[in-house]
């Protein structure tokens, strides 16, 4: 999906406006404690605003492309931390040199004991901005997916068939062995289902009925069309919005369920 600001032309002049009102506060902000004259810091603020504008943009495509490639929690957390030091770094930069040839050399070294209130704003709207545009996929991938979920899930299972401990996948001229315990969830991929384990994922040329009927039921639900996850791996199920529900595994990855699959999901953990 494509970033707000370049959707059409009005969300753009909409998004630029808000940054300009939001550097008039800022500056209105420093003037309040500072001798420096309001036109330098609000050239300043104005500054400080189009850069942390910018920089949301390579966010976005993080949280769209990069996060959901992520499998575990700490490697999350590791990369939501290096990217927000690069964010702070580079806006504070630009910021400060932007001062630095704006104001005098006194003007200057009083400007310098406001950074630390520059970098606070920063890592405030840096941590409001991504759990914005979190909220925002998950939103995204909500209504994408349940649109193919009118069908009943009950409706397509199969008589449990032999079970499967292992799963085998050919990756060019290797062979991955799979044990079942350590898949996540499975998603359908047109012809193919992709296997999320702990640590990696595997594309299977195979179908999800197969695996619906050779996954230990006890373990393993259909929770949607295009997801089966391990009841072992579940952290939390929550609704989203009506006849939808989000299921967060402890991974900290979020997947959806449909009104039928959540209703097998609560079958099966006896809720």
């Amino acid at each position: 999906m494509t970033h707000f600001a370049l959707q059409s032309y009005k969300k753009t002049v909409l998004y630029v406006l808000l940054y300009i009102a939001f550097a008039v506060v800022l500056a209105g902000m420093l003037y309040g404690s500072s001798s420096v004259c309001f036109a330098s810091l609000l050239a300043i603020s104005l500054v400080f605003s189009v850069v942390f504008a910018a920089l949301t943009i390579p966010l976005w495509m993080f949280v769209q492309f990069v996060e959901s490639q992520l499998r575990r929690e700490f490697q999350q957390y590791i990369n939501i931390v290096a990217l927000c030091i690069v964010f702070q770094t580079i806006l504070l930069a630009i910021t400060s040199a932007s001062a630095y040839g704006i104001l005098d050399v006194v003007q200057w070294h009083i400007f310098v004991l406001y950074m630390p209130i520059l970098l606070c704003i920063g890592i405030l709207g840096f941590c409001f901005v991504y759990q914005s545009y979190r909220f925002v996929k998950v939103s995204n991938d909500s209504s994408t997916i349940i649109d193919n979920s009118s069908v009943s899930i009950e409706s397509e299972q199969e008589p449990q068939a032999e079970i499967v401990e292992r799963i085998s996948v050919k990756h060019g001229q290797k062979i991955h062995v799979i044990p079942v315990e350590t898949i996540q969830y499975l998603q359908a991929e047109g012809d193919y289902v992709m296997i999320y384990t702990n640590d990696s994922k595997y594309l299977k040329e195979q179908t999800m009925k197969y695996f619906e009927s050779h996954l230990s039921n006890d373990i393993f639900v259909r929770i949607h069309r295009s997801y089966i996850v391990n009841v072992h791996v579940i952290s939390n199920v929550q609704l989203y919005e009506k006849q939808q529900y989000i299921i967060t595994l402890r991974s900290g990855l979020v997947i959806k369920a449909s009104a039928a699959g959540y209703k097998l999901l609560k079958q099966r953990l006896q809720l």
